[in-house]
């Protein structure tokens, strides 16, 4: 629930702070030759519709998308923030066909260069690489040399020490983890573990103490999976075992896997959260209730008590965690009052969150809108800002965040008790009330996703009187 109203005095206050943001919006980026409005449109790609920019990662001092400019369908794009650097990486499919599951996809950072999976309609969906060039961008290796659409279709790039391992499909093994370091030679699979065409369907790859972790589904049950970890060899390929010896089995949270300081964080069956340092005696439940959303600050896991298997209310529904179960505790509000947390974010050394009012158990968590923790109860304390980060109760497509010099940039709206939402706008924090106020005017759709910072400016795909295309803000 939202507040009914908010007070007077904060909506003057954010309607000073909108209207000095509005007239502060002029100042010129310190890389760009003009002066362009703030946040600016950093190029219309498609004049006769929506390029819709997708999958923006940063690499290096590049910013990699996908974007379809009403001409060659849906490639590869580079941007450095200027109308003039922004351009398509190759046309990679060429052929006139609807590959639209097969667009590039699974775009990943590794050191300087772009891992990505695509497919050039000769050679299946396959892993591909680029450094921001036509002549740099270039298929890996042809996994399954077949003139079909599927290929291996690969995913989850994930980088250990140099080396990026993914899931990946081949006829004879099934899908199962592979690795590869940029090369077609270095590009092989890391071990068979179900034997046969069956595949192990390998997912939710975290590297942490020098192993990827995953979860490897059961041939039997789609649903249920089991805690495996690898060091890139066959031989050192097992299950991950708890203290006691036994395989960690169960269902698995979608991508509640976080590795924090100096354990491994995870969801078991939406009603245990465990951890591990990585050794059997480091392996353990911490407690014995489900989350679906765990971030790490200062080497502390943070997570929402969710979806417990007992019908008891808890102390608090956020918690905090060192790994260890004596180190693993409610926190409340510096007034004792019970926090029901979302949009939980790392800012510097501290927690950003969005703290609602209600919870079907019964309890009856303090609304305390946005507000921040320093990890202690005394410095945990609402701002006083309703600004309703953007799909922040969805877990599977979270709102779309990012970090420059020390200030959290994520689109949200407000609402005035009356059943009337603001349009999605820019908002900014600081950890401060004075300091997290909207850096862009509402725009007339709820779309802004993609919120990406660069070492000057924050780039994101909105719709603002035109198609939805790539926009950026320069602090």
């Amino acid at each position: 629930m939202i507040p009914n109203a908010l007070s007077k005095r904060l909506r003057l206050a954010l309607a000073v702070i909108s209207s000095a943001v509005a007239l502060a919006a002029v100042v010129p980026g310190p890389v760009l030759a003009t002066t362009p409005p703030n946040p600016y449109l950093v190029k219309n790609i498609n004049p006769n519709g929506s390029s819709d920019p997708q999958s923006l990662t940063m690499v290096g001092d590049k910013l990699f998308f996908t974007a379809d400019d009403g001409v060659h369908d849906r490639e590869l794009w580079v941007s450095d923030g200027t109308s003039a650097g922004t351009h398509m990486v190759k046309d990679i499919l060429t052929v006139p066909a609807d590959y639209a599951p097969y667009w590039p996809g699974g775009l990943t950072a590794v050191g300087g260069l772009l891992y990505f999976s695509a497919t050039d309609g000769v050679h299946g969906y396959e892993p591909w690489i680029s450094d921001g060039t036509e002549a740099g961008t270039h298929m890996i290796k042809d996994v399954v040399p077949t003139a079909g659409v599927f290929g291996s279709d690969p995913y989850g790039y994930t980088e250990l020490n140099g080396v990026v391992y993914f899931s990946a499909w081949t006829q004879p093994n099934g899908r199962e983890v592979w690795r590869t370091d940029g090369t077609a030679a270095g590009t092989r699979m890391v071990a068979d573990v179900t034997a046969g065409s069956g595949g192990s369907y390998p997912e939710y790859f975290t590297a942490f103490n020098n192993r990827i972790y995953y979860l490897r589904h059961d041939a039997t049950n789609s649903n249920r999976g089991t805690l495996f970890r690898t060091d890139g060899t066959a031989a050192g390929t097992k299950p991950v075992l708890s203290k006691n010896g036994y395989k960690i089995r169960g269902t698995f949270n979608y991508g509640v896997f976080r590795a924090i300081g100096n354990h491994l964080y995870f969801d078991r069956t939406n009603k245990e959260v465990w951890s591990s340092g990585g050794t059997r005696a480091t392996t353990a439940k911490l407690v014995d209730f489900g989350t679906r959303e765990i971030v790490g600050v200062n080497g502390i896991a943070y997570f929402r008590w969710d979806n417990s298997n007992t019908s008891e209310a808890p102390t608090s529904l956020l918690w905090r965690s060192d790994g260890t179960s004596a180190g693993t505790q409610p926190l409340t509000y510096s007034d004792d009052s019970t926090i029901l947390p979302y949009f939980l974010t790392p800012l510097g050394n501290k927690l950003i969150f969005w703290a609602g009012d209600s919870w079907e158990g019964g309890a009856t968590p303090h609304t305390g809108g946005l507000s921040i923790s320093d990890g202690t109860k005394e410095g945990t304390v609402p701002l006083g800002v309703y600004a309703l980060p953007a799909n922040y109760f969805d877990n599977f497509e979270p709102t779309p965040r990012a970090t420059l010099n020390s200030v959290l940039y994520f689109p949200a709206q407000t609402y005035d008790g009356l059943g009337n939402f603001s349009d999605v706008a820019l908002w900014r924090t600081d950890g401060t009330s004075a300091g997290t106020y909207p850096v862009s005017p509402g725009y007339s759709t709820p779309t802004l996703a993609g919120v990406t910072a660069s070492a000057n400016r924050i780039f994101f795909a909105t719709r603002a009187g035109k198609g939805l295309e790539l926009y950026a803000y320069v602090p």
